[in-house]
Order: structure tokens, then sequence, then C-alpha cells
């Protein structure tokens, strides 16, 4: 919902929701791949109030502020959360090294934050919704609520996934990643991730981290 305020005593008009389209597309044991697709010509704000949720059966519950990045996405550009081995500190804006085309922007997390994600039923969800300015008519600012909801679920038994909201379509068959084999979105014959909502928008692949997966 839009929240219109005043501001030096001038009028705000609402713009309504927007869905963005920030979705997950990859997952490994101890990172998270984030692409936003939409045009090249658009960019999101990762401010406060979106956020990536990581829940497992065994007790992992954690929630990161990706508006610790301090920064936006570029439309076709990738996002990386990882977690760096031994390191226990907060999180902070750090480029991932690994990526197939070089480093990509990301948020460096602490050690065992992602914990069970290679062995136990989990999900990894982003959610949260952002006032944005959307346009100018004379003096008087216009905004609009960006909203994000993706979510991924993994790991059997299907029934112990946790089960934090948003839409998923589960049919128990996507594995758990492991060191070398990643959850990965499939992309369609058009060229952009298949994003139905469904389990079968995901299989098991090797990595292909900052780049489109196969």
């Amino acid at each position: 919902m839009c929240i219109c305020l005043a501001s030096t005593m001038l009028l705000a008009g609402c713009d309504g929701t927007q869905t963005r389209k920030l979705l997950l597309s990859e997952v490994g044991k101890n990172r998270v791949e984030l692409h936003l697709d939409e045009p090249t010509t658009r960019s999101i704000t990762l401010g406060p109030g979106y956020r990536l949720s990581v829940r497992t059966s065994t007790g992992t519950a954690n929630t990161l502020d990706l508006g610790t990045f301090g920064g936006s996405m570029q439309g076709g550009s990738y996002f990386i959360v990882w977690e760096e081995g031994g390191y226990a500190g907060p999180p902070v804006a750090a480029s991932f090294s690994g990526g197939q085309q070089g480093s990509v922007p990301g948020i460096k997390v602490a050690d065992g934050f992602m914990s069970g994600f290679d062995a136990a039923p989990s999900e990894a969800r982003l959610l949260g919704q952002r006032n944005v300015v959307s346009r100018l008519i004379v003096v008087i600012p216009f905004f609009r609520t960006d909203a994000i909801d993706d979510v991924v679920r993994f790991g059997t038994p299907e029934a112990d996934r946790p089960q934090s909201g948003g839409t998923f379509s589960a049919s128990g068959s996507l594995g758990n990643p492991s060191g070398s084999v990643h959850l990965q979105r499939a992309w369609t014959a058009a060229g952009a991730p298949q994003d139905t909502d469904d389990e079968a928008d995901w299989n098991l692949y090797g990595q292909s981290w900052g780049v489109r997966t196969p």
C-alpha cells in the first residue's frame, strides 16, 4: 500500500503498488544469487525494507536487510549474498570474487548464516516493499510502492520444508545443493528466467555465479 506524506505543505500523490522482478536465481550450500529480470534501463535500490530470509528444518532462521549493500542493481544484473569461512562479523557490502566472469556485487554474511542448506529441508525467500518517487507533476511528488516476493523451497521430506509465505507450488523433487551441485533457475527459450512459482522452475546443476543458468 502506498503511504503518501505531506512535505513542506505540498501534497503527495500515490501511484499504487508495483511488483518488481527481483528473483532468486541460484542457491548453493553457502550462497544465494539474485537477478533483476527487468530491462537494463531500469534499476532497483537495495534499501531497507527489502530482505533475504533463510530457514531450515534444523533450526536456521536468519534474515538479511538488503539495505546493507547501500546501492542499486541494474536490470539484467546479478547480486550474491555469500558466506565467508571463519567470518563472524555483521553483514557487509563486499563483492563475491568467484563469479564466472569476474567479481559480482554482493553482501558478505557470517559463516553459518545458511547452515543446513546442504542437508535439511530449507527455504530461501526475498520479500519486502519500499516507497519510491515514481514521477513529479509540477512540484507534487507521486510515490509508488515497489514490492518483491520470491521463494524457493527444497530438500526432503517436502512436509518438513519451512513455510514462511509466498507462492511456491511444490512437488518434492528438488534436492539440496552440495559443494559442486547447485539449485539453478531454468531459463526459457526466449532468454528469460523461468518464473511460474513452481518447483519445476528449478534444477540441480553445476555453478554459474554471476551469469544466466543453463
